[in-house]
């Protein structure tokens, strides 16, 4: 399409909702582009940063040996590593050639003790969620600005969705062809520009969504109190079992680490004569290990310490956590403190569908599913920065000289089949209400204050 004047009102019925759309997508875009960026050159590093150097130090080298020494004997030596410290977790080793992990909390702090699991010798230790991976993530998650932050970037994500169905509609093939559409038509200034910036939106529209949507199901809002909500793992099916009144998300320590679906589910309780026969004798660390070895937990697993007297041992091992490439091997295992009995035992084909959705979703969003879907993840980061940069570049080629306005598209006066875009409005403000908060906002602001301020109005126009 050509480039047409801000100044032209736009004739005809089709080519009135193209400018109508367009207006949406230039306005959402000067909202959007800053977080999108953000999002996108924090969610690189963050692939690159775990692949490279991983997210807790459980890529430190040691030389393997042919005999291992007990889990106990590791533990002891992290705890008198620590003064005044108390067990948490160990996290069993990816492969042959790397440390053990224990987090020991000292008052306050959690410490990451890394061990080689051949000598029980300590070889370092250093303050949990302190590394690079941590500092980049606070960012990608609320901008390091708390439950504000969070309300924020869920906002922004809201409003792509609307930027990609603005964008989707504009570049579709209509005269042009398919072709067109998804290849670029090289040329100068700034038609090549918006050839560009069409086909790689095009391409990577369905990804972006899909990220958008799983990084949502994340935030305080949409993903705490509507989606995750009604999707988590129901208690109930757990044979009678003595429920605790924490939740999973106990577990969660500065970053979600328990799967998704079980994060609002209630923890199961020691003490109680449920649950199947597991562990004969005593229960200690090395027989919870070997009872995890013995069901199925190979290579690197999760396992918590239990937390009171009620508290119980958890196996675990999610892709989310880097555990495992494969998100369809999710498993969950608790077991009682006191009597060695599996308690529950939660596993990818027991969650819902949202639950599975998610749980292959956010393994696609962090790329955790090997070298291939790091590499794929960056591509689809390196296009999501060019869109960003591209829509900047088109509106300083587009806008009028010495215009001192935002030169935005002009909104037609007589908008043909209004209703049906103000239904569309309606869905995505019910579906995801920071979104409509956001356009009930511009809305007031139109109305209350640049309708009376008319100089402030021609500025943003």
């Amino acid at each position: 399409m050509t480039t047409t004047d801000t100044n032209t009102q736009p004739a005809g019925g089709v080519n009135k909702l193209y400018f109508a759309a367009w207006r949406w997508h230039f306005y959402t875009g000067l909202v959007v582009i800053p977080f999108l960026t953000i999002l996108a050159v924090t969610g690189m590093l963050m692939l690159w940063i775990a692949w490279i150097d991983g997210r807790d130090g459980e890529r430190t080298v040691v030389t393997p040996q042919d005999i291992l020494a007990p889990i106990s004997t590791q533990a002891d030596a992290v705890v008198a590593a620590i003064p005044d410290g108390v067990l948490k977790q160990y996290v069993a080793p990816r492969t042959d050639d790397v440390a053990a992990l224990f987090r020991v909390d000292q008052g306050d702090d959690a410490i990451m003790v890394a061990v080689d699991p051949y000598t029980a010798q300590v070889i370092e230790t250093f303050p949990r969620r302190s590394g690079w991976y941590d500092f980049v993530d606070g960012i990608h998650s609320d901008l390091m600005l708390g439950v504000a932050g969070d309300r924020m970037i869920e906002t922004a994500a809201s409003l792509c969705l609307v930027l990609v169905a603005t964008g989707l509609y504009m570049w579709w093939p209509r005269q042009g062809g398919w072709k067109r559409a998804l290849l670029p038509t090289f040329g100068r200034g700034r038609g090549l520009w918006k050839s560009l910036h069409g086909v790689v939106g095009i391409w990577v529209s369905l990804i972006l969504v899909l990220f958008l949507i799983s990084g949502l199901s994340w935030a305080g809002i949409w993903g705490g109190k509507m989606v995750q909500a009604w999707s988590q793992f129901p208690a109930e099916k757990w044979d009678n079992i003595p429920l605790s009144d924490e939740t999973h998300a106990s577990m969660n320590h500065s970053r979600h680490e328990v799967p998704w679906a079980l994060e609002q589910t209630p923890m199961p309780a020691s003490g109680g004569d449920a649950g199947q026969v597991a562990i004969t004798g005593a229960v200690t660390i090395d027989t919870v290990d070997a009872l995890a070895r013995e069901i199925g937990f190979d290579a690197r697993y999760q396992l918590n310490v239990p937390s009171g007297d009620a508290g119980v041992w958890t196996l675990s091992r999610d892709s989310m956590s880097t555990d495992s490439t494969n998100p369809t091997s999710d498993r969950t295992v608790h077991v009682d403190r006191f009597t060695g009995k599996v308690l529950a035992d939660v596993r990818y084909a027991d969650y819902s569908l949202a639950g599975k959705a998610m749980a292959v979703g956010i393994a696609l969003h962090m790329g955790t599913l090997g070298l291939w879907s790091v590499l794929a993840n960056t591509v689809v980061c390196l296009s999501v920065i060019f869109l960003c940069v591209s829509a900047l570049v088109l509106w300083w080629k587009r806008r009028p000289t010495k215009a001192g306005r935002l030169a935005a598209p002009p909104m037609p006066k007589e908008m043909p089949l209004w209703q049906g875009a103000a239904l569309v409005g309606l869905g995505v403000s019910m579906a995801f209400p920071m979104a409509g908060l956001a356009l009930l906002t511009v809305l007031a602001i139109d109305t209350l204050i640049l309708s009376r301020i008319p100089k402030l109005r021609d500025v943003l126009s």
